[in-house]
């Protein structure tokens, strides 16, 4: 059987099978083999295609092995073996007992068979659907764009939709698969971009091509823009879950359309009732994720939902909750509905939804006992199996919520400990600030936090940084290696601070006793440029940071005066009273302040509690800043409630008024009276300094002085 070119041995081949004109397997070997060996780099697909319907057509029996192996190279030649042939054999009716160990077939020549014989983009869409690894080698990827160049003319809208929602279904499980997938993405999305106001793309066409292409984060906003235009035009064709998948994909692309968010929102309200509970939380979660607000598509929703909140999934509910809480989107029924049908199944819920849903109520300030401790129930028992960040989630919505729960919080620290260095920087903040808030203390967490946090600390971000030195002072937890890292870190990117996050962190150094020059200098010039954002706590707590580590600073002090008068009304009495006690430790005179800070007091002074009451006429005192209204006020406060002063407070309310020579003789006769039953508690200054106040006004309460004769200044403590 002479053959003369490659058309001639495929027409035999097709005859052979139509006129079932009978070739020996033997005789169809030998020319197979015949052209394989002279011209096998002329074969096109057309040509294999022949050659596999020819082989296909015998009967099993009439296949044996060897032939096999004689004539696959030739259906895909350039492909390197490797050890699988599988789909080969069972195209070609071979059983798996006909390998040979000699002879081993790579899984390349399985899909690129398959790949070759398409004849068009539905079946080429079918093959990739139903082959999830088709991207795993160069050579398939090569097969695949081939094939995708010549199709491309005649491919259809419902086609490279299909073929697009195939490939969004490859398991990509590493970085080149997944390269390899996006580009052939890319090159279909050309394609559509090519065509989309000549060809008829519909509502499913338009959904598919952007919920694949966001599936696999192909980044491509031509083509989003496009779909979006085309989107609009003819928004009323949508289906309930072709509105949510759309802006889904969207949100998942990170491709903000407030136009279409806008139409789609339109669109879906009147028909929100054909909604199923999947399709709400979707489309809830897609214009949170973009955080794209829309109060009356939520409200639809919510309506549409509570009907239905039994058909939801765990994941439904704990999406649809988190949604309408990024959102900031509050709806009290809803969320008692949700927490009504949730604490039934809760042992349903994985590990990241119970964390999401109680993060949802918090958020929204929603407080719900019943579903917080169910939540906490169902988390420690499966509370191995939470991820780092699960963890951090979960504690900070408790701790948001201000729902202690000691032994969901010991579980979450027995857990996190062992993997703590998966956290991530925000994670470790997060969660020692929520042990912290619910008073829940932990110094092994605490020690695996620090150690964990200083080898990644330059992934810490400025409120990061600000977090975890104010949980650990707010502890007392003096960890000096991490107070340096913070402070090495905070440095160069000082200014990306807010003014919170400024006055917290020397706040927390100051509290620790953990002076840093450098740090506190920058802080300083940082806070000048924005002294403007700052609010009264945070220029009280600034100051007060500075004074405390004895970091005197004239220019910042001044621009915290001068920040502070216009708006001093909204100081607390806390605020006020630690604004001039700082500028007192420092002594910084500024009599403009300390005048406006007096003129706010006398109002509030009733609020003030003994300490602050003596704080603040101590202030005044050691500036030597004169203002009877105020030491009059405080006088006629302090004496009902004389006796919650303790011994220091004692002695610095008479120290301070003596020190102005400012009188108050009802005052002094309280002061002695208090004093007499706590002498024993004075220390040997805040004794002599009572007792010098009264000298220096002259004041006897003979009482007083027998008690503080009757005892010896050696058993005094310093």
């Amino acid at each position: 059987m002479k053959l003369k070119d490659n058309r001639h041995l495929s027409l035999c081949l097709y005859l052979s099978i139509i006129f079932g004109i009978t070739l020996s397997a033997s005789t169809a070997t030998e020319n197979l083999l015949y052209k394989y060996n002279h011209r096998h780099q002329s074969f096109n697909r057309s040509n294999r295609r022949g050659l596999l319907a020819f082989l296909s057509s015998y009967p099993q029996r009439r296949i044996q092995k060897q032939t096999y192996f004689q004539v696959t190279p030739l259906l895909s030649p350039r492909l390197q073996i490797i050890n699988e042939e599988t789909t080969v054999r069972q195209t070609l009716h071979l059983s798996s007992t006909q390998s040979s160990n000699n002879h081993n077939y790579p899984i390349e020549y399985e899909f690129g068979l398959e790949i070759d014989i398409c004849k068009n983009a539905y079946e080429l869409a079918k093959t990739v659907r139903n082959n999830q690894n088709l991207l795993s080698s160069d050579d398939i990827f090569e097969a695949l764009k081939e094939k995708i160049e010549s199709l491309q003319p005649t491919m259809s809208p419902r086609d490279i939709s299909g073929l697009l929602n195939a490939l969004s279904k490859q398991r990509v499980n590493n970085i080149h698969a997944r390269s390899r997938c996006q580009q052939i993405m890319l090159m279909l999305a050309d394609v559509v971009i090519s065509q989309i106001n000549e060809k008829k793309y519909n509502s499913r066409d338009l959904s598919m091509i952007v919920n694949a292409l966001a599936k696999l984060r192909v980044k491509h906003r031509k083509l989003f823009n496009e779909v979006a235009n085309k989107a609009i035009l003819i928004i009323d064709k949508f289906s309930a879950q072709g509105l949510a998948n759309t802006v889904n994909a969207f949100a998942k692309a990170n491709h903000r359309n407030p136009e279409l968010f806008d139409t789609v929102a339109t669109a879906a309200i009147p028909i929100i009732d054909t909604f199923k509970a999947q399709n709400l939380a979707n489309i809830v979660n897609a214009f949170a994720k973009a955080n794209h607000r829309h109060p009356k598509l939520f409200d639809a929703v919510a309506a549409a939902a509570i009907p239905m909140i039994d058909t939801f999934s765990t994941q439904g509910l704990a999406n649809t909750a988190n949604a309408f809480a990024r959102v900031n989107h509050r709806h009290p029924e809803l969320f008692e509905t949700i927490a009504s049908v949730t604490i039934p199944i809760i042992l349903t819920f994985n590990a990241q939804e119970l964390a999401n849903i109680v993060n949802a109520f918090a958020k929204v300030h929603y407080r719900h006992p019943e579903l917080f401790d169910a939540v906490a129930t169902a988390a420690i028992r499966i509370i191995g199996i939470f991820k780092a960040q699960g963890l951090a989630n979960i504690v900070n919505a408790f701790a948001k919520a201000n729902h202690p729960n000691p032994e969901l919080f010991d579980a979450v620290a027995t857990a996190a400990i062992p993997m703590i260095d998966t956290f991530s920087a925000q994670g470790l903040s997060n969660t020692v600030n929520a042990f912290v808030k619910v008073k829940h203390s932990h110094p092994e967490l605490f020690e695996n936090v620090a150690t964990a946090a200083i080898p990644i600390i330059d992934t810490f971000s400025a409120q990061g940084l600000a977090n975890i030195v104010n949980a650990f002072a707010k502890v007392n937890y003096h960890h000096p290696e991490l107070f340096d890292n913070v402070a090495i870190a905070a440095i160069p990117i000082i200014n990306t601070f807010k003014a919170q996050g400024l006055s917290n962190t020397v706040n927390a150094f100051a509290k620790v006793n953990h002076p840093n020059p450098e740090l506190f200098d920058n802080i300083a010039r940082t806070t000048i440029s924005i002294i403007h954002t700052f609010k009264a706590q945070d220029l009280a707590n600034i100051s007060n940071a500075f004074a405390k580590v004895n970091h005197p600073h004239p220019e910042l002090f001044e621009n915290i005066a001068t920040a502070a008068i216009p708006i001093i009304n909204t100081f607390n009495a806390q605020e006020l009273v630690n604004t001039v006690n700082a500028f007192a430790k420092v002594t910084h005179r500024h009599p403009e302040l300390f005048d406006k800070i007096a003129i706010v007091a006398i109002p509030i002074i009733h609020t003030f509690n003994a300490q602050q009451l003596a704080n603040i006429v101590n202030a005044f005192a050691k500036v030597s800043h004169r203002n009877p209204e105020l030491f009059d006020t405080v006088a006629t406060a302090a004496i009902p409630i004389i006796n919650t002063f303790n011994a220091q407070g004692l002695a610095n309310t008479v120290n301070a008024f003596a020190k102005l020579n400012h009188h108050h003789p009802e005052l002094f006769d309280n002061v002695a009276t208090a004093a007499i039953p706590i002498i024993h508690t004075f220390k040997r200054l805040e004794l002599t300094n009572t007792i010098n106040a009264f000298n220096m006004l002259k004041y006897r309460h003979p009482e007083f002085d027998d008690k503080v004769g009757s005892i010896s200044m050696s058993t005094i403590d310093e």
